[in-house]
């Protein structure tokens, strides 16, 4: 008898799990709506916000990117003045790793003014 179970069938909602996309390390978690969607969100932990003394233009300039960006990826300061990434996503049919992995590295990748800021050296 051959298994015909889908991911959808054999997963247990929420998933929780941490991955790397380079050198920043995310978290996500994969939620099923009551609509029956499967929600995704994640967090990239992708820098530090330098100081003023050591970059004061570099710092600036994240700091106005920040407060001029929009979604669907939204990029904040955490309390302790590092850089992140949280974005949602949905996966609309049947899930699979594939197209999560896909639609992650995707939605990471989406060009903004801070992921050229953060690139960049001090």
């Amino acid at each position: 008898m051959t298994n015909t179970a889908t991911n959808d069938q054999l997963w247990t909602y929420p998933l929780r799990f941490r991955f790397h996309l380079g050198a920043v390390p995310f978290s996500a978690s994969v939620d099923k709506t009551n609509a029956g969607d499967v929600r995704v969100t994640m967090q990239g932990d992708v820098d530090v916000l330098p100081y003023s003394a050591e970059a004061p233009t570099r710092r600036a300039a994240l700091l106005k990117a920040l407060a001029d960006q929009t979604a669907p990826a939204r990029w904040f300061l955490t309390t302790d003045q590092r850089i992140a990434l949280r974005t949602e996503f949905s996966l609309a049919g049947s899930p699979s790793l594939n197209r999560f992995v896909a639609e992650a590295v995707a939605t990471a990748l989406r060009r903004s003014p801070l992921h050229t800021l953060v690139a960049a050296p001090g």
